[in-house]
């Protein structure tokens, strides 16, 4: 199931990020085409204004020179001097020059009636054709841009003069270097944006398959918890004797303990653990815990000590009835697993904005592999242990961090274990 949606995400994500990137090195292309036009028409304006210097001065334009103009943009010249024409065609315009010419000096003709002064007609009924420039772009047949010249003038030695200039615009705005270097830019955002994505998916579904992984090992744990009083049950059930009776007591008792300690992990899983904070005296808090461990003191024969700060100790909110539950949880693991007569010491220090509660046993102590999994649900140190479900630290665990705190373990100097928990003030 998490792989099935970890593909559907990573799928969507890569369309994404493919149309994303597409996107933008098609605006970068765009705006390099834009600009690469505008910089072409302006050097067709600069070489025109060349060759119009050179016809003014009768200087001959030679194949040389037109070749230089045209390894820089593409053009067809006609210019015509007393009669005589020269023309200069390039291979790279497809569109006939004859009707490219037609093309001019029809928009020229146009432009020229909606701007001459009629008046000034001579009476033979010619225009007068002015000497400026005359420039324009034009579409060709097979899709070609042009900028487009007319101009007649005199020369200084008194020759007339006409020119007209087709220059291509728009063929080849990209070099093949450049369009490998634009895929490249492509490709190389797709792999960024790529192997990017992949760690971003995997890490935010990594929690969700961790706890679909907790929940599995949690039922399984859970199923065997049950399975073994629900067994001894049936087996007493069958005997009719008084000490069957007593077994399914017994084992209802137990089978009771567990299913309400899994019914308050599963509310604190599901976040719906209500808190009843209030400002807590810790001195009193002590007294009252004392008070409620003395049949478990006594059963077991341990003794109980308290390590308090000097002096008056400030109260601090916290909810009187889960950190009771939390120190009943620790006195019992530290009961279970601490050997001899060295008693149980509780120590109680406070700094600056944090508490900090300590149990120290005398133990056989925790291996640094079991620390790394005692507060896992379900997980026992010895398995052996009768009475012990491995639910307990899980739970003070999630007691700690009700209170936005933590809880550890550490070893006692001499052997044993050390469990801190860690609250705010």
């Amino acid at each position: 199931m998490i792989k099935k949606l970890y593909r559907r995400i990573f799928f969507t994500y890569n369309i994404t990020v493919f149309l994303l990137v597409t996107a933008i090195v098609c605006f970068i292309a765009l705006h390099d085409s834009s600009a690469l036009r505008d910089q072409r028409q302006l050097l067709s304006q600069s070489y025109i204004n060349n060759i119009l210097l050179e016809l003014q001065h009768d200087v001959a334009i030679s194949d040389t020179v037109y070749r230089q103009y045209h390894s820089h943009v593409p053009m067809d010249l006609l210019i015509i001097r007393e009669g005589t024409s020269q023309s200069f065609l390039s291979d790279e315009i497809k569109t006939p020059f004859p009707v490219l010419e037609a093309a001019i000096r029809e928009r020229f003709q146009q432009a020229f009636e909606q701007t001459y002064d009629r008046e000034s007609e001579k009476e033979a009924g010619e225009y007068q054709i002015p000497n400026h420039l005359f420039a324009f772009e034009m579409d060709g047949r097979y899709g070609e841009s042009f900028y487009c010249f007319r101009l007649t003038s005199t020369s200084v030695t008194g020759k007339n003069y006409e020119l007209l200039a087709v220059c291509l615009i728009n063929k080849n705005l990209f070099s093949i270097r450049q369009i490998g270097l634009l895929g490249g830019l492509e490709l190389l955002l797709f792999l960024s944006f790529w192997f990017l994505g992949k760690h971003i998916i995997q890490s935010s579904i990594a929690p969700v398959n961790e706890n679909m992984q907790r929940q599995k090992e949690f039922i399984a744990a859970a199923s065997h918890e049950l399975k073994t009083p629900l067994s001894k049950i049936v087996i007493a059930n069958s005997s009719k004797t008084y000490d069957g009776k007593q077994m399914i007591n017994r084992e209802c008792e137990c089978m009771d303990k567990i299913i309400k300690e899994l019914l308050f992990l599963a509310s604190g899983e599901s976040c719906t653990w209500q808190t009843n904070l209030a400002e807590t005296d810790l001195v009193n808090l002590c007294a009252e815990f004392y008070e409620l461990s003395t049949p478990i003191l006594r059963k077991s024969r341990k003794e109980l000590q308290f390590d308090l700060p000097e002096g008056d100790i400030a109260p601090v909110r916290l909810d009187r009835t889960l950190i009771l539950q939390l120190l009943t949880i620790l006195l019992d693991n530290a009961v279970t697993y601490s050997g001899g007569s060295k008693p149980i010491l509780i120590r109680l220090v406070r700094q600056k904005k944090f508490l900090f509660l300590s149990f120290i046993d005398h133990g056989a102590g925790i291996s640094d592999t079991d620390k790394q999994k005692i507060f896992s649900s379900f997980y026992k140190v010895d398995a052996s242990m009768p009475g012990h479900y491995g639910l307990g630290l899980s739970i003070a665990k999630k007691i700690a961090e009700l209170h936005h705190g933590n809880i550890s373990v550490s070893d006692t100097p001499g052997g044993g274990a050390t469990f801190t928990v860690t609250l705010p003030c």
